[in-house]
């Protein structure tokens, strides 16, 4: 169920005030309008009325799409969020997410809108990374996902940089995404675990680092003789 209360917020530029609406819970069920606010970075937002100062307002809530069958927490100051989370009830095949920013916010919405599985848009994501690096030279300083097309076979994505260097979307087949579902699958990741998990762009590197281990030592026992006694032929 969504939840709202009202809060004084006082200018940092002007020291003028306003009473500004601050949803910690939302549903998107019940309020359709703060998703697209949030994608288009309007709900954060807040605009002085005496003299235009502008600030992101970020504080914690919780996002939850019944219909997706997921919910993202926003927790932006505490180093450790999960006690945030402690004693929230959901049902089983929930997928629960932690983020840290608005940007991560709306990324969890649109992958898993999408029905992808956000630990293998993450590798994704990481492959696309070393590409920017290799053919264009540029080193991205964050990405994020931004859709995927089933008809067209593509999965698209955005690159930051510094502040003097446009922003860059950049493309490649989805047929990448399935090879890294396969990955993350093969390792028996739990999307739907019942604690709250940080997927990020962290998590990818150990996810790969824990398949080429895997890869490894499945190869290393193959060669190894069986355990019969007998010398390998």
């Amino acid at each position: 169920m969504s939840t709202c209360f009202t809060k004084e917020i006082r200018c940092p530029s002007c020291a003028a005030s306003k009473e500004t609406a601050i949803w910690p819970g939302i549903d998107r069920e019940q309020n359709e309008d703060l998703r697209e606010q949030i994608l288009n970075e309007s709900l954060f937002l807040w605009k002085c009325p005496e003299c235009g100062y502008e600030m992101q307002l970020i504080y914690p809530c919780m996002y939850q799409d019944r219909e997706n069958r997921f919910v993202v927490f926003l927790e932006p100051n505490e180093k450790d969020p999960v006690f945030r989370t402690r004693g929230v009830e959901l049902p089983d095949g929930i997928r629960r997410r932690l983020v840290s920013s608005i940007e991560e916010l709306k990324e969890k919405i649109l992958i898993f809108e999408a029905g992808l599985n956000d630990a293998a848009v993450e590798l994704a994501k990481l492959g696309m990374e070393n590409v920017v690096r290799t053919k264009k030279g540029l080193n991205p300083q964050r990405g994020y996902f931004c859709q995927a097309d089933e008809v067209q076979n593509t999965i698209e994505f955005v690159f930051f940089f510094d502040e003097e260097t446009e922003p860059l979307y950049q493309s490649t087949r989805l047929d990448i995404y399935r090879t890294t579902l396969h990955v993350v699958q093969s390792l028996r990741f739990d999307e739907c675990s019942r604690d709250f998990l940080l997927v990020k762009p962290d998590t990818a590197q150990l996810l790969l680092d824990a398949y080429h281990n895997w890869q490894e030592t499945k190869a290393r026992r193959a060669q190894e003789p069986e355990e019969s006694g007998e010398p390998a032929e």
